[in-house]
């Protein structure tokens, strides 16, 4: 028994914690508000908001908290709602409703590839969300109950290899205007090497 209190114990302050990180994101937000956009601020603090459109959309600047908002919900959900497994499917298919609705509504980020992604991977969530119930004693059949886990698995690997693709794709897309980028620089400061380069290939 006080093994488990202690685990309870250890749980609530991890919460705790990180609703101080949540209200330091709000009031953070609050207080630069109108810093967002300027020079001095994206260099001292620009990683807070990466990727995250400020000016165009802004309420985008509100996503870490949104974000930070999410993951305590599911915190709770997780520390506090772990002996009825139905209520914390509900309220992580409620919570998942909500964030995608305001990642539509307010597409965040500053390129279709990232609200692509976010979205995919809030849409999945979703899904495993309400797959949860299968789980739960609403199916009697353990042999259901263990067919589905393998269904499941698959279902959770799909946003998995959609994710790696896209950091692939964005990796070597960078990697290429590093190149360029490179072979430019070398052509502005010495023109005759092009020259040299173009009389090799012709001999070839």
């Amino acid at each position: 028994m006080s093994e488990w209190r202690s685990k309870e114990i250890v749980a609530i302050a991890k919460v705790c914690c990180f609703s101080l990180f949540f209200l330091f994101s709000i009031f953070f937000l609050i207080e630069k508000r109108e810093e967002v956009d300027s020079e001095a601020f994206k260099e001292k603090y620009g990683s807070y908001l990466t990727n995250v459109e400020t000016f165009l959309k802004p309420k985008a600047v509100q996503y870490p908290s949104v974000f930070m908002l999410r993951r305590l919900f599911m915190a709770i959900n997780i520390t506090f709602l772990k002996f009825n497994l139905v209520t914390q499917v509900l309220c992580g298919v409620h919570s998942s409703l909500l964030m995608l609705s305001w990642l539509i509504l307010v597409r965040p980020f500053d390129s279709q590839l990232k609200n692509f992604l976010e979205g995919s991977n809030e849409k999945f969530v979703l899904i495993l969300s309400y797959a949860g119930l299968l789980f739960s004693d609403y199916v009697e059949n353990p042999v259901v109950r263990y067919s589905f886990g393998f269904f499941y698995i698959s279902l959770l690997a799909v946003p998995l290899v959609i994710n790696i693709v896209v950091i692939v794709y964005e990796t070597l897309s960078e990697l290429l205007k590093v190149c360029r980028r490179w072979r430019r620089k070398k052509v502005n400061k010495n023109p005759e090497w092009i020259l040299t380069r173009t009389e090799e290939r012709r001999d070839i």
